[in-house]
């Protein structure tokens, strides 16, 4: 399977699982080609609660699920989702594998959808340390105001020896921040080389 026809798949059974891909309408059921429909959840990582939806669906028409046709089609569709280059895209994109892969299939997938995972959390981690910067620096930018009119004080303010060492205190403590916000971006830069890292090791 080609990596983009993998992302096609990947997409597609994600948009089903979202929209409940097993509704038909009356003229759906009464034009279903049951193999190829079978086919296409299979392709899509349906689970086979999918046949079930499908045929209560089609009942209100006074149409009947013809299951042996169906399951031939769904056989053959599973073969296409189950396999590694499929699994490393559904867990590299946050996808809830439902253990749709029959056991002779299923470790070829979770191969790949085990290091999926592992590029997804790299690349979840990233995303929350850049938050973590992003709100740091909003945080500094809304204190400079008030790191100079501290410092205004300290310069023309008729102060006592104890008011004086609090303002120093406050102003030390702002800038402790900046400190703060080098740090963030430390962790960033580490998220990102090892989220870089991983995607060279990984072979998809």
């Amino acid at each position: 399977m080609t990596a983009t026809l993998a992302r096609i798949l990947l997409i597609t059974s994600l948009m089903a699982a979202l929209n409940g891909c097993a509704v038909m309408n009356e003229g759906e059921c009464k034009n279903a080609n049951w193999y190829a429909i079978g086919f296409q959840d299979g392709s899509q990582g349906a689970s086979a609660n999918a046949a079930g939806s499908r045929s209560s669906a089609c009942a209100e028409y006074n149409v009947r699920l013809n299951f042996n046709e169906y399951q031939q089609g769904y056989n053959q569709g599973i073969k296409q989702f189950c396999n590694a280059s499929s699994g490393f895209y559904a867990g590299s994109n946050g996808y809830q594998y439902q253990g749709v892969c029959p056991s002779q299939l299923a470790p070829d997938f979770l191969t790949g959808y085990r290091q999926g995972q592992q590029l997804y959390r790299a690349k979840q981690h990233l995303s929350q340390a850049k938050q973590k910067l992003e709100d740091a620096q909003f945080e500094i930018d809304s204190q400079q105001q008030q790191l100079q009119n501290l410092k205004q004080k300290l310069i023309y303010g008729d102060l006592t020896p104890a008011q004086r060492q609090r303002i120093l205190n406050q102003i030390e403590q702002l800038n402790d921040n900046k400190h703060d916000l080098t740090q963030l971006q430390r962790q960033v830069d580490r998220a990102q080389y090892k989220l870089q890292d991983l995607k060279r090791r990984l072979h998809y």
